[in-house]
């Protein structure tokens, strides 16, 4: 997925433009895992709409292998080949049982009933949901039911998919659950993952995190270093990783974690060397 010179204008009922992304330029490689994070305003949510031609760039390109969003004759195409799963799970479940639900796109593209059913169930194996085919949607907790929204998006077979804060309204034990299928959908299925969050703690799971301000990318980075630009971070309004305030803590206790930890876990594994 390519992203080259990228504006995008919205107009008020007035007429006002608003320029809510600024000269974009991105490369998704497939099978990468992608956070983007940027304070609430910053343009995350409207890259990510650029994605699937929800809309269209008011100046540059975007191409999906080879596809470009702005030729009408492309748009179903690529819609195909990139899921979209948003924050909150009820506004993507159609229907009232589980496998019929994954099972909405799938006919949409007119397969065969065996395809369609061989879909639904390798969807929901890999979201974590197999044997629930005929559970009630209603009677899931809040993760399972966007995992539900996550199976239906997989079952298209996409090369990319793309989450707009799909943690936001689930509690730590949903949030988990999602976290854990997108690391196995792109490193098992080899299918890109963008995930829009803004939990630094979530973006650093990924392998590229993108960071945004003003409709402007500022920084492509890796995990580690994230860490290294802390102040970064808290300058643009992002926050703090909850490593660098746990760092902070124990240099006032005098101790001095290495530069080199990324997770909690590694700084759990740090101190444990000592005992």
């Amino acid at each position: 997925m390519e992203v080259r010179g990228v504006s995008y204008c919205y107009i008020s009922p007035k007429g006002e433009r608003f320029k809510a992304l600024k000269d974009i330029n991105l490369r998704i490689r497939p099978g990468e895992f992608i956070a983007l994070i940027g304070v609430n305003g910053s343009g995350k949510s409207t890259l990510a709409k650029l994605f699937n031609a929800m809309i269209i760039p008011s100046k540059g390109w975007v191409r999906v292998n080879g596809l470009r969003t702005d030729v009408p004759a492309h748009k179903w195409e690529i819609r195909k080949l990139v899921g979209m799963v948003f924050q909150n799970p009820e506004n993507q479940i159609v229907a009232s049982i589980v496998e019929e639900d994954v099972a909405f796109g799938p006919e949409n593209l007119g397969l065969s009933r065996r395809e369609i059913l061989k879909r639904v169930n390798e969807s929901l194996e890999a979201v974590g949901l197999k044997g629930y085919n005929k559970w009630p949607a209603d009677a899931l907790s809040g993760g399972q039911k966007q995992r539900v929204a996550i199976a239906g998006s997989i079952a298209l077979k996409p090369d990319y998919l793309v989450l707009d804060e799909p943690t936001a309204m689930l509690d730590c034990r949903g949030r988990a659950e999602i976290l854990k299928v997108l690391k196995q959908l792109s490193w098992k299925q080899g299918i890109s993952v963008v995930l829009i969050t803004h939990s630094l703690e979530e973006a650093l799971l990924a392998e590229r995190i993108i960071l945004l301000d003003g409709g402007r990318i500022i920084k492509d980075f890796s995990p580690k270093d994230l860490f290294k630009n802390t102040s970064l971070l808290e300058e643009l309004g992002v926050g703090k990783l909850p490593i660098s305030v746990l760092a902070e803590r124990l240099a006032r206790c005098g101790f001095k974690p290495p530069g080199n930890l990324v997770t909690l876990d590694d700084m759990v594994d740090w101190i444990c060397s000592f005992a």
